[in-house]
């Protein structure tokens, strides 16, 4: 006997102590001797990212409405639960547009986000090609994975487009 112990006890405790180490040796192995890395959690947050398609417009019940082609490109479903934006022509700002209603939009699915016109002013303008673009320049508030994202949401839209929203100047 070793030290009183039988040699079952003995080696029982050789291999609980093996258990034990063995991962925290790999570990430490792994993090290249930094104990601070291997404590230190890892987070690599998921990718967001939209393709925005055609702009078209339609005009329903005497509301200007912009339907955008939107596609998510991130790794995850996402709701869309908001978006405000201004309509901007030549730094002049000329209308506001928002979210007609929320739309989900699955990974890698297209969807039509509609974009319900207010407020346009066409003095600025009157003297403008159809052929100019406006900027629609705002944020998108989205629900990915019960996480609440905001992020700003920028695009172009030709003025013709908006004139055929409006039902015409």
């Amino acid at each position: 006997m070793v030290f009183g112990l039988n040699k079952h006890v003995v080696l029982f405790k050789i291999l609980e102590a093996v258990v034990i180490l063995l991962p925290l040796i790999y570990g430490l192995t792994i993090a290249g001797g930094d104990l601070g890395k291997l404590a230190t959690p890892v987070y690599t947050p998921p990718e967001i990212g939209f393709s925005l398609g055609d702009v078209t417009s339609l005009l329903r019940n005497d509301t200007s409405v912009l339907n955008v082609s939107i596609t998510n490109d991130g790794a995850f479903e996402v709701y869309v639960e908001s978006f405000h934006a201004i309509l901007v022509y030549k730094n002049v700002t000329v209308g506001e547009a928002h979210l007609e209603a929320p739309v989900h939009i699955a990974s890698g699915e297209e969807a039509d986000i509609l974009l319900v016109v207010d407020y346009v002013d066409l003095t600025p303008l009157l003297n403008a090609d159809e052929d100019e673009v406006l900027g629609l320049q705002g944020s998108i508030s989205l629900e990915m994975q019960g996480v609440q994202v905001s992020t700003p949401l920028n695009m172009t839209i030709q003025l013709k487009t908006l004139i055929d929203a409006l039902g015409g100047m």
